[in-house]
């Protein structure tokens, strides 16, 4: 009983001093207008549609230049089709007034890519992991995202936009 009268009493001394502890890093979350150009379809393998590449800029909290390469199933695109994310990854170089602050990268978890009836514009929600990064963002451990926007075939090459939002 006296032990743990004595935890009880140190731990409520060293919260009332400030010494505690943190218990958890603050997050950041950060997030960025993108705009790109497919530049390959990828391919298909079984069932599934490989490497479908996408570059593009970044604008607002991230600026910078992006890419990601994303592999969904059914392999097939067209008039109200559902098509699920099974994996890809992406790199994020972010520049703020010409200077380079640094590059995150991670992979692309899961998501949807939904078409249209018409099946040349789809809205795309996607789940991302952070796995790394350089410059200023080294020392980050973990997190990630989403990235919610659309993609449009009625252009070539065909384009994408949307908000990409990370948490660190």
């Amino acid at each position: 009983m006296r032990r743990r009268m004595l935890i009880v009493t140190v731990a409520l001394l060293l919260g009332l001093l400030g010494a505690a502890p943190a218990l958890a890093a603050p997050t950041a979350t950060q997030s960025a207008t993108m705009t790109g150009i497919e530049i390959s379809p990828g391919f298909v393998s079984g069932a599934t549609r490989v490497g479908a590449t996408f570059v593009g800029t970044s604008s607002g909290e991230l600026p910078g230049a992006w890419a990601v390469t994303v592999n969904y199933s059914p392999a097939a695109l067209g008039p109200n089709v559902t098509n699920t994310i099974v994996g890809g990854s992406w790199y994020l170089a972010v520049f703020h007034d010409g200077e380079f602050d640094g590059v995150l990268w991670g992979d692309l978890s899961s998501g949807t890519v939904q078409w249209n009836a018409a099946g040349d514009a789809a809205a795309l929600d996607a789940t991302l992991t952070i796995t790394g990064g350089i410059g200023n963002f080294s020392s980050l451990q973990g997190g990630g995202g989403t990235f919610s926007g659309q993609l449009s075939h009625r252009t070539f090459p065909p384009t994408i936009d949307g908000t990409l939002t990370l948490t660190h």
